[in-house]
C-alpha cells in the first residue's frame, strides 16, 4: 500500500510525503507455516495490532526531518557495518516511534502521519490482513499434516517448548528472504524416500547433514505416523540418527532424533546429504556396512553395493552374503528406545 500524503510545514510550499507499506513478512511467515514452520509464530497473532510489527516502510519522497530520522535509525541498527534491513526501508513500529503529538508543538510531519494512522484506510489496511492472518489459522487447524496437528496439541496443552519463552517467537523477514522449507531435492527424490520408508525392514534410518528441511520433514512424519498406527511412542517404530549439532524443529514436531556430532549412529537405510569421497565408500565396504544408501547423487560404484538411479536420487542395496540385518537392527533400535526414550548423544 502506497500513501501519497502532503506535508504543511510553518512556512514555505507544501512537502511530498510518500511511503509504501510492505507486507512480505507476513506473507513469508503465513507461508512457512503451511509446511510446519513457524506454526507457533503464527498461532500467536491474537489482535489486529499484532499485525503492524510484521510491517515494513518503505521511503519514497519524504521531508527532510523524517529521512534524517530514518537515516539514524538504519545506522542505530548495525553501528559497526552495513544494515541489514531493506534499501530506504525499515520496520514500521520504528517508523511510528519518529511522531507524536505535542499540542501546539507538534510538527507538521507528526499531524500529517499521524492524522494517516488513525484514519480509515491504515485501520482498514491492518484489518484486512489480520482477517488473512485467522484465515491462515483456520487452515493450519484444518490441515492433514501430522507434524502441524502435532504442534497444536502441544499448543493446545500449554505443554509447547516456546511455551516458557519471556517473547514469542519472532521474524521480521526481508523481501530477499530464502525459507528454509525450500526443497533441495527434486520432487522425484521425495517420492522415492517415501517408497523407501514403507519398506518393513526399514526401522532406522541414519542422515549424514540434515541440512535439508524437506527431507528430515518426511522422516519426521512418517516416525509419527508409525507411532500413531502402533501405539507406541515416539522413535519406537523408527529411530533417526542425524549427523548434526541438532534442529529446533525436532522438538516443535516432537520427533525422537538422535543427534550426533561425530561418528553417526546405525540405519537400516542411510542417506548421504553430504558428498561422498573414497575413504567413506572403503568405510560402508568394512566396519560401516548397512543395508541400503540413499543419496541425491551418484556416487558412482561402491564395491558390494547394486545401484539404481533416478531422477535426481540414486538408491545403493548390499547384496553380500552372510550379515543378518534383521538382528542387528533389533538391537540397535532397543539401545535407541532404551528406557523409552532415544539417547541424544552430542
Amino acid at each position: 500500500m502506497i500513501l501519497d500524503l502532503t506535508c504543511h510545514p510553518y512556512r514555505g510550499d507544501p512537502l511530498p510525503f510518500r511511503v509504501e507499506i510492505q507486507h512480505h513478512a507476513l506473507e513469508h511467515l503465513m507461508a512457512d507455516a503451511l509446511e510446519a514452520h513457524r506454526v507457533y509464530e503464527l498461532m500467536m497473532i491474537r489482535r489486529p495490532g499484532d499485525v503492524w510489527k510484521y510491517l515494513w516502510v518503505k521511503t519514497l519522497e519524504v521531508p527532510p526531518d523524517v529521512s534524517m530520522q530514518v537515516k539514524w535509525e538504519r545506522e542505530k541498527e548495525n553501528p559497526w557495518g552495513p544494515c541489514s534491513w531493506p534499501e530506504e526501508s525499515l520496520p514500521l513500529n520504528q517508523f511510528v516511534s519518529f511522531f507524536c503529538w505535542c499540542w501546539e508543538d507538534t510538527t507538521p510531519e507528526s499531524a500529517c502521519w499521524l492524522r494517516e494512522k488513525a484514519g480509515s484506510r491504515f485501520t482498514e489496511f491492518g484489518r484486512q490482513f489480520f482477517q488473512r492472518i485467522q484465515d491462515a489459522q483456520r487452515e493450519i487447524r484444518n490441515s492433514h499434516d501430522l507434524l502441524i496437528q502435532a504442534e497444536l496439541a502441544e499448543i493446545e496443552a500449554l505443554q509447547h517448548h516456546h511455551d516458557m519463552d519471556a517473547r514469542s517467537p519472532f521474524e521480521h523477514t526481508t523481501p530477499d528472504y530464502q525459507s528454509p522449507t525450500a526443497p533441495k531435492r527434486k520432487a522425484a527424490y521425495y517420492d522415492k524416500l517415501r517408497e523407501l520408508l514403507a519398506m518393513p525392514e526399514v526401522s532406522l534410518v541414519a542422515v549424514r547433514g540434515d541440512d535439508d528441511y524437506q527431507t528430515m520433514r518426511v522422516l519426521c512424519a512418517d516416525q509419527r505416523r508409525r507411532s500413531l498406527a502402533s501405539g507406541k511412542p515416539i522413535g519406537h517404530e523408527l529411530a533417526l540418527h542425524a549427523l548434526s549439532d541438532g534442529r529446533s524443529y525436532y522438538s516443535r514436531w516432537g520427533a525422537a532424533v538422535n543427534c550426533w556430532q561425530e561418528g553417526l549412529g546405525y540405519g537400516d537405510l542411510m542417506i548421504n546429504a553430504m558428498q561422498c569421497y573414497p575413504a567413506f565408500c572403503d568405510h560402508l565396504q568394512t566396519t560401516r556396512r548397512c543395508r541400503m544408501i540413499f543419496t541425491h547423487q551418484d556416487e558412482g560404484e561402491i564395491k558390494g553395493y547394486t545401484q539404481t538411479k533416478g531422477d535426481g536420487w540414486a538408491l545403493y542395496q548390499d547384496i553380500r552374503p552372510g550379515y543378518d540385518y534383521a538382528a542387528r537392527s533389533q538391537r540397535e533400535l532397543a539401545e535407541f528406545i532404551k528406557d523409552g526414550q532415544p539417547i541424544i548423544q552430542h
